[in-house]
């Protein structure tokens, strides 16, 4: 209650104000404000954060669009690489976190148009190399190259820029697998060339190429690798020090084997302190051109057991001549001349095949290891050739009676005047050639070819 000045008699009831606010309206106001700004923050940071992807998408497309003429720059002009490396630069510098979008957004339009600008000015020479890479592949023969060729064209029809750079990419890398692999089958191949041949060395190594290039144009050349590896592999052997104790030893036994030889003394020895001299710096040599220095000793060691083989089918031929003709001898009613030799031809021909067959092999040898003479001084191009297959005959019997020459041939005739041809139009009027080439080459059977006219 309360008083009044000059009413004091009349008391009056206190009277609150019931609108001061309370602390509850207080606390739900300052809650709703908190949410408030909370959402408009959140917002706002989830509104930076999409506008930063969206911007760095943007940034990424670019570059992405960027690297499709990228991968081809060695294709281009020198301004439309210096067009490239300074867009490159730019889209490097723009700060997508520190500029406004707008700033941003113009950038972007700007180094689009001149990209798409670069994208035209390339179209046309981006197909030129399509096409030339089309060229490329169809001079491969593997099982690939239709799908390469259609693939391409098919990319080329689109008129589509970036999937023509696309194309080209996926050409080259397959282009350079290709020739890769084509250069190290061709240097594997080149190492089989003239080469000797050894067991646990080499062996098979070129049926195994054979084999993968057949197998290349039937399969992708996935499946194939595996063959390629174990032919790598083998060649690299080669040069391993398992490689050369194969050498060593097929040195050693060489020389042992031309110990045992007779005749041919000359040659016999020559071979023999070719492959001693060999074998004292084996370490140095190239193994390839080792191979190949071996393969010509080989050859001519061969030909010295051709012409032994030759000796004893001679001596067989010489027997049963003598057999045929001394039964004829006994005859009442002999034979004579061709009839005679019908016989002889008969009993022999087994002898004679044989002949043939160890004749054609001397001369594939003597045709590789004295090309020189061979082809251009006596100019034989075949084994079956009369002054041929008389030659060879004489190095294997120089003393052979000249009657016996053409049944051994199994020709029916006179050979007398193929002897003299060989021994005056070949021999002796090359007789200074053929020495000098003696004197370069000991080791060579021309020492014998010289001493048949004496």
């Amino acid at each position: 209650m309360q008083l009044t000045s000059g009413k004091e008699g009349a008391a009056e009831w206190v009277t609150f104000d019931d609108k001061v606010p309370s602390l509850q309206l207080i606390g739900i106001i300052l809650f709703s404000l908190i949410c408030i700004f909370s959402i408009i923050f959140f917002s706002y940071r989830r509104h930076r954060l999409l506008t930063y992807r969206q911007l760095q998408m943007s940034k990424d497309d670019l570059r992405k669009r960027l690297e499709a003429l990228d991968t081809l720059k060695d294709r281009l002009t020198e301004n439309e690489r210096n067009t490239l490396d300074s867009i490159s630069n730019e889209i490097d510098s723009i700060n997508i976190s520190s500029q406004s979008l707008r700033t941003n957004n113009e950038q972007f339009a700007k180094l689009s148009v001149r990209i798409a600008r670069l994208n035209r000015d390339t179209a046309l020479q981006m197909v030129k190399y399509l096409n030339d890479q089309i060229a490329r592949i169809k001079q491969f023969e593997v099982y690939e190259r239709d799908t390469m060729v259609h693939d391409s064209e098919e990319a080329r029809n689109t008129d589509n820029i970036e999937i023509i750079i696309e194309q080209c990419r996926r050409n080259e890398v397959w282009l350079n697998h290709i020739q890769e692999l084509k250069e190290r089958l061709n240097k594997f191949h080149r190492s089989t060339q003239g080469t000797l041949v050894l067991k646990g060395l080499n062996d098979g190594m070129k049926e195994r190429l054979h084999h993968i290039l057949n197998e290349s144009k039937q399969h992708p050349v996935a499946e194939v690798y595996t063959d390629f590896i174990a032919v790598k592999n083998q060649y690299e052997n080669i040069f391993t020090p398992e490689g050369l104790k194969v050498i060593r030893e097929y040195i050693s036994e060489s020389i042992e084997q031309l110990k045992k030889l007779e005749g041919y003394e000359v040659m016999t020895k020559a071979l023999t302190d070719e492959l001693q001299s060999i074998e004292k710096d084996v370490d140095n040599h190239d193994r390839i051109v080792l191979l190949r220095l071996l393969q010509m000793i080989d050859n001519r060691i061969n030909q010295i057991k051709h012409l032994k083989t030759l000796q004893k089918l001679m001596q067989d031929y010489t027997a049963v001549h003598e057999n045929v003709v001394q039964e004829n001898e006994e005859r009442r009613m002999k034979k004579f001349n061709s009839k005679l030799f019908a016989d002889i031809d008969s009993a022999t021909r087994d002898i004679t095949d044989q002949i043939a067959e160890v004749s054609d092999e001397f001369f594939k040898s003597f045709a590789m290891t004295d090309k020189e003479v061979c082809k251009e001084i006596f100019h034989f191009t075949a084994a079956n050739s009369q002054q041929v297959r008389v030659l060879i005959l004489l190095l294997a019997m120089p003393q052979v009676k000249r009657t016996l020459l053409p049944g051994m041939l199994g020709i029916y005739g006179n050979l007398n005047p193929v002897v003299s041809r060989l021994y005056h139009s070949k021999i002796g009027d090359n007789n200074a050639t053929l020495t000098a080439y003696c004197k370069e080459n000991p080791s060579s059977i021309v020492y014998y070819i010289l001493k048949l006219p004496e």
